[in-house]
């Protein structure tokens, strides 16, 4: 792999698309 899997840099990446969503309800 190009690099390495990180479930932090994961996690941050959903938890910024859920509250992109929230604020465009």
């Amino acid at each position: 792999m190009l690099f390495t899997y990180s479930p932090e840099y994961f996690n941050k990446y959903i938890q910024h698309a859920v509250y992109s969503l929230q604020a465009i309800s």
